[in-house]
């Protein structure tokens, strides 16, 4: 935030370079260098984007947004943990996750059957209730 800062106070002041035969030939000494290291991440943005960025920043009202959602009309209920899914549906979830993110998943009960590198997926969960 403080080169965002910076970098507009600059720009304010090379606005009237023109009035300023002195400013002109000092400004040899503010010419940028490349930065090095961790901070090189800052080279990727232009001028004009972090001048973008710190003018949002400037402008943003406490409480300025208003409006309304619709109420969902349910709450969630009680929680019941460790839940036993059937055997079915841990295949079922097993597959869908083999299919999702092309990995091998396998039902907790059929893991000695399974690859090595086979993802457990575990027989309990925790249950919503809705009111």
């Amino acid at each position: 935030m403080k080169i965002i800062q910076h970098n507009a106070l600059l720009d304010e002041l090379t606005s009237h370079v023109e009035q300023n035969q002195h400013f002109q030939e000092s400004l040899g000494i503010l010419k940028s260098k490349d930065s090095v290291g961790s901070l090189s991440v800052y080279n990727e943005y232009t001028d004009e984007e972090y001048q973008t960025f710190r003018l949002l920043s400037s402008t943003i009202e406490e409480g300025a947004a208003f409006g309304f959602e619709p109420f969902p009309g349910s709450f969630l209920g009680p929680l019941k943990k460790d839940v036993l899914m059937q055997r079915d549906i841990q295949c079922i979830l097993a597959e869908f996750y083999c299919n999702t993110y092309n990995k091998n998943f396998v039902a907790l009960s059929q893991i000695h059957d399974a690859p090595d590198d086979s993802i457990p997926i575990l027989p309990t969960v925790t249950k919503n209730f809705v009111l």
